[in-house]
């Protein structure tokens, strides 16, 4: 029995009920929060004090470059470009990088809030005539791709060429995943764009993060840090935000009636229920992170808690969002949880720098959707779970939701 359990708590068994894996989450965090899986010799870290006393503690790292081991077909390629970024270094030069990403995006976030949601908006007036869309495939990936483009200053203006490089970044996202799937040329072909954006606007700055990149030569010393962190903010702008509308949207379909009626009334319900949804349905799953030293929690946290250098821990976000300690009721959505900081774009210094920009995604979004008549689910197209890891993180993706209208017409209520 005890072998039974402790298999049922296997870093294998997480991954094959990524569907619904809260009735797992609520056993392992009765058992232990910070417990140790023997197969896969990781740590899994499912309690919400207990994943920010993680976060903020030095002894653990999140150094992919050190730690990771590389991968094979197409990934050393990303690889070794993404861990020269300064993003997934570790130490006081990450915390500089951090601190003027985080200044530069909050900049960003207010500058190009109109053009943001004109973007959902446009995305959404081109799809309507179908009648239908596959809420992640056809909503939110161009979406996401086209604001994080907007944010870096990449104009792809032509549509041929836009849906081209839309498809190269869909690849180099499941290729850093862990997926490798897809021609890898389209990783050469997408580097070798991105470098020559570098370079042209080396000679012609602008008001965008490729330019704030390489005005702070300080922190990004050539071209090719600008390029490593270019890469990495397309990659995961890309990823996370697509995954954030889609599970967020599949989480909070059944009460869309509802939803929408409050919205009739309450204007800012999109900014709130996009809280919660992040709440329920993290687009990053698990982050991962590693010790840098021994450490050990078993004071802080009793029990056998003696974590080595080199072991890596996984932090469970999504688990940590369901913690009945500081979350009343978890399981349900409640617009009440908006008072409790969830741990979806992570806590503290260690927090995601794109989460105001993905916010304002979502919430433009969500205004759109909330504006359709009787929307609903397509039953021919159920939704099901696909995982994908980036960089170190688990993410379950919804896919297809097909979204349609009773009448075949996505009109304004």
């Amino acid at each position: 029995m005890i072998a039974n359990k402790q298999q049922s708590f296997s870093f294998s068994a997480l991954k094959r009920v990524f569907a619904n894996p809260h009735k797992l989450y609520d056993e392992l965090r009765a058992t232990d929060p910070i417990y140790f899986d023997e197969l896969s010799q990781c740590w899994l870290v499912t309690g919400y004090a207990e994943v920010v006393a993680i976060l903020e503690d030095e002894r653990f790292t999140s150094d992919l470059g050190t730690y990771s081991p590389k991968s094979a077909m197409g990934w050393d390629t990303v690889q070794d470009t993404l861990t020269q970024s300064v993003f997934f270094k570790d130490g006081i030069e990450h915390q500089h990088a951090n601190h003027y990403l985080l200044k530069h995006i909050a900049q960003t976030a207010k500058r190009l809030t109109s053009d943001i949601k004109t973007i959902v908006h446009q995305r959404f007036m081109t799809l309507a005539p179908e009648g239908s869309m596959d809420i992640v495939k056809d909503f939110a990936s161009a979406i996401s791709f086209a604001v994080t483009l907007r944010v870096l200053g990449i104009d792809i203006s032509e549509p041929q060429k836009f849906k081209r490089f839309l498809g190269y970044s869909e690849t180099i996202s499941d290729i850093a995943s862990g997926f490798p799937v897809g021609n890898t040329q389209e990783l050469a072909n997408l580097i070798s764009f991105l470098r020559e954006e570098v370079a042209q606007k080396k000679q012609t700055p602008g008001e965008d993060l490729i330019s704030a990149f390489l005005a702070a030569t300080d922190i990004f010393p050539d071209d090719e840090a600008v390029l490593s962190s270019t890469l990495m903010i397309l990659t995961a702008g890309h990823v996370t935000t697509k995954k954030l509308i889609g599970t967020g949207t599949a989480k909070i379909l059944d009460r869309w009636p509802q939803l929408q009626e409050e919205f009739l009334n309450n204007p800012a319900l999109p900014k709130q229920i996009c809280e919660e949804a992040l709440r329920m349905s993290p687009p990053t799953r698990y982050i991962a992170r590693w010790a840098r030293q021994d450490a050990d929690l078993s004071e802080q946290f009793p029990g056998n808690h003696h974590i080595r250098h080199g072991q890596k821990i996984l932090l469970f976000l999504e688990a940590a969002n369901y913690d009945p300690r500081v979350f009343e009721n978890p399981k349900e959505f409640n617009l009440a949880h908006r008072s409790v900081k969830h741990l979806t774009f992570g806590f503290g210094k260690h927090r995601c720098p794109g989460a105001s920009i993905a916010r304002i995604e979502a919430h433009a979004s969500l205004q759109e959707l909330l504006h359709l008549s009787h929307l609903e689910p397509d039953a021919d197209h159920p939704p099901s779970g696909i995982p994908t890891r980036f960089s170190g993180v688990f993410v379950p993706v919804p896919s297809p939701l097909i979204l349609k209208n009773k009448h075949c017409v996505l009109t304004k209520a």
